[in-house]
């Protein structure tokens, strides 16, 4: 198993709304996407002049797939990887608390990086692991009209956009709901 670093920018995307309506989501994955495998950990790292630090845990359920993207979408969207949300850390482990730890302080990612997703080391891995474990609150499985599911993308859904929890998806979809990354 892997460890992975996810980058979400509240300016783009709400992600507390998104976990709030699916626990599933895909999310864009333009690097490393031949190293990502199903059953990967992911740390999800809002970025951004408010309180950016790691928010969410996340487990990776696909390999990284290439999904044909509209004109008006980022190219980084082409890739994609599947996750499901596992855990909120409460509170979030703000990026002031990372970089004054000696162990995860001198990991990049923390200082702020452009671009959507980064591996993580084993060591820095094990100390953000250990670090995070008093916070991790499990999320609550979303059970919906149709047992417990997703929200599933659909080909005209925009970037900001995801069907509300109401909406049944068609069965037909097979993918998650719309991410950020």
């Amino acid at each position: 198993m892997a460890d992975w670093i996810f980058q979400g920018n509240r300016g783009h995307y709400d992600l507390d709304a998104a976990v709030t309506a699916s626990r599933e989501h895909w999310w864009g994955t333009p690097r490393y996407r031949d190293r990502m495998a199903a059953g990967d950990r992911v740390w999800l790292q809002i970025v951004g002049p408010k309180d950016p630090g790691i928010y969410y845990a996340a487990t990776i359920v696909s390999e990284t797939y290439e999904h044909p993207v509209q004109p008006s979408d980022p190219a980084h969207f082409r890739w994609r990887t599947d996750i499901r949300f596992d855990y909120r850390l409460r509170p979030p482990l703000l990026r002031s608390e990372l970089l004054e730890d000696v162990q995860l302080g001198s990991f990049r990612p923390f200082r702020g990086f452009q671009g959507s997703n980064a591996p993580v080391p084993p060591d820095v891995a094990a100390a953000l692991a250990a670090r995070a474990a008093p916070r991790m609150e499990p999320l609550p499985r979303l059970v919906t009209a149709r047992g417990a599911g997703s929200q599933r993308r659909q080909p005209g859904d925009r970037y900001r956009g995801w069907r509300a929890p109401s909406t049944p998806a068609p069965r037909s979809s097979g993918r998650p709901a719309r991410g950020p990354g």
